[in-house]
C-alpha cells in the first residue's frame, strides 16, 4: 500500500495533515499482510528531504531512487517493511509480491489493501 504526503506550496515547503493520503485501519481486512512503510534508498537521503516529486513507493521495484546503488549493495537485497498490524520485517522485495506476480514493478500482494492478491 502507498502512503504519500501531501506539501503546501509555497517557501516553507511543509507537510500538511489535510494534504496526506489515508485508509481506514477497518478497511485493511489483511493487516497483518498490508505493508504501510518501507524504505527508500537515494544518493542525497537525509530525515525529511523529498527528492522530486516522489515522496513514496508503490511497488517493489521502487526502493532504490536514480542513486546508482544496487539492491544486492544493501541490507543483503532485503528491506524492512513496517505492516498494519505494527510488526516490521526484513524481507527481499520479491516475498512482498502477490501469489500471481512475479514482477517488482507491479501493484499486488503486500502492497495493496486486497486480501485476495
Amino acid at each position: 500500500m502507498g502512503i504519500g504526503a501531501g506539501l503546501a506550496r509555497g517557501p516553507l515547503m511543509r507537510i500538511v495533515d489535510r494534504h496526506q493520503q489515508s485508509v481506514r485501519d477497518n478497511a485493511i481486512l489483511d493487516q497483518v499482510g498490508t505493508i504501510v512503510l518501507t524504505e527508500r534508498v537515494h544518493a542525497q537521503n537525509s530525515q525529511g528531504s523529498i527528492h522530486g516529486n516522489k515522496r513514496y513507493i508503490q511497488n517493489a521495484g521502487e526502493h532504490i531512487a536514480g542513486s546508482g546503488l544496487r539492491v544486492n549493495a544493501l541490507h543483503g537485497e532485503s528491506f524492512n517493511y513496517l505492516y498494519a498490524d505494527g510488526h516490521v520485517e526484513f524481507l527481499m522485495p520479491g516475498a512482498t509480491l502477490g501469489r500471481t506476480n512475479l514482477t517488482l514493478g507491479n501493484i499486488s500482494g503486500q502492497w495493496t489493501i486486497r486480501a485476495d492478491d
